[in-house]
């Protein structure tokens, strides 16, 4: 599995308080044909602190994400314990129907973190996804 750095959301962004990440990817008009994308979410420093961290992957078209116009694509909430380095915390691939635009949305609940960072963004394949030949 490789990150493609074009597309890269947040690189081991620290995560110390509500974010939204560093980069937000431009992935082209919508339309009926795009396949769903290959995508990684991954702890790379342990969190301290907080009680649970929730993951949204947001859409829209325009870039703004305006209330009215980001739809949520992914939406699951973490605990402390789950938090260590190398834990999965995005979905294995964006799925289809997405809109122009894709960010991620990070949520604190409890004592904001002194410690944690994570790397998101889309990869070429999963590891798992290739059978030896």
């Amino acid at each position: 599995m490789l990150f493609d750095e074009q597309s890269i959301l947040s690189d081991n962004q620290p995560i110390t308080a509500n974010a939204v990440s560093t980069n937000t990817l431009y992935v082209g008009k919508n339309d009926a044909s795009r396949e769903d994308v290959p995508f990684k979410g991954v702890v790379t420093e342990a969190f301290n602190n907080l009680t649970k961290l929730q993951v949204l992957l947001e859409t829209c078209a325009n870039g703004t994400f305006a209330t009215d116009s980001t739809t949520t694509i992914y939406d699951r909430v973490f605990e402390l314990a789950e938090l260590k380095q190398g834990a999965d915390i995005a979905p294995r691939h964006v799925p289809k129907g997405f809109k122009d635009y894709v960010r991620a949305k990070y949520v604190i609940t409890g004592t904001a973190p002194t410690t944690g960072k994570v790397k998101m963004g889309v990869v070429d394949c999963h590891d798992d996804d290739w059978a030896d030949v």
